[in-house]
């Protein structure tokens, strides 16, 4: 299990841009995210994508939340920073320097 750690990790870790850490946030495994949080949270920071971080924050707190009729209750400021996330991986125009 420590190379899956390894790996993930090591993924992230070799984003050189908010554009790739955001790709990666979007395609990481849900249970890579809860189990590494730390790690995680940790290379976020150092590379300065706070929307990553707030990402990760909504994330986890969904999959920590009760449940409403067997779905995952959303926030409204949850669901913005995800297509602001979407944005920044795709690269669109304006998002170059989102949280730069």
């Amino acid at each position: 299990m420590s190379n899956a750690l390894v790996e993930e990790i090591e993924q992230l870790h070799n984003c050189r841009t908010h554009q790739e850490c955001a790709e990666w946030l979007l395609t990481c495994p849900l249970s890579k995210l809860l189990t590494y949080e730390f790690a995680i949270r940790s290379r976020l920071r150092t590379r300065g994508f706070l929307l990553g971080i707030e990402h990760l924050d909504h994330v986890l707190f969904t999959m920590r939340a009760p449940q409403q009729n067997g779905y995952p209750v959303r926030t409204t400021e949850a669901l913005n920073v995800l297509a602001t996330l979407r944005a920044i991986a795709a690269h669109l125009p304006g998002t170059d320097e989102i949280d730069a």
